[in-house]
């Protein structure tokens, strides 16, 4: 799905490296240290690789900048850098910490966020939570639609947002 520019707003960058479809023996051939591998990878995959010895983590999609703390500390703990993820910890909070003073008492931007297929992003989500740290009003979410519904031109042509992120 990375490569796919219908599916991914990186899939140009994702091009540079060589695909793979998460098959046990794909990933065999590489020997290595750690496999990360997404909740969504096939639980058959999963536990072919830890029967092989291969040590194997579960990372959920993250939903908020905790979710990406938790996997931080998850891989990082598995690779024995458990100190570089609090380093990179701590820079986010700071760097969170001074979004929300810099934006505090501002009046927000309108924004609709449009992903590729016409969707957009939800309150609940990582992509919400970091709008409103940029100072961005999510114009979508506030108005009901989730991240599954898609947006149609003549809904922003009649309430058009002062930003639109693509």
């Amino acid at each position: 799905l990375s490569a796919d520019p219908e599916e991914s707003t990186l899939a140009e960058a994702a091009a540079r490296y060589p695909l793979n479809y998460g098959s046990a023996e794909e990933l065999m051939r590489f020997g290595p240290d750690v496999i990360i591998a997404g909740a969504y990878t096939n639980a058959f995959t999963r536990s072919l690789l830890r029967k092989q010895g291969y040590t194997v983590v579960d990372v959920e999609p993250a939903e908020s900048l905790a979710d990406i703390e938790a996997n931080l500390r998850r891989v990082a703990g598995a690779l024995g850098r458990g100190e570089r993820a609090e380093a990179l910890i701590g820079g986010m909070r700071a760097r969170a910490a001074d979004l929300r003073a810099e934006h505090a008492g501002r009046p927000r931007v309108d924004a609709v966020v449009i992903r590729p297929g016409g969707f957009t992003v939800d309150a609940g989500s990582l992509a919400h939570e970091l709008m409103t740290l940029a100072g961005l009003r999510n114009l979508p979410a506030e108005r009901g639609l989730d991240r599954w519904g898609s947006l149609s031109v003549e809904s922003l042509l009649h309430e058009p947002p002062e930003l639109l992120v693509y």
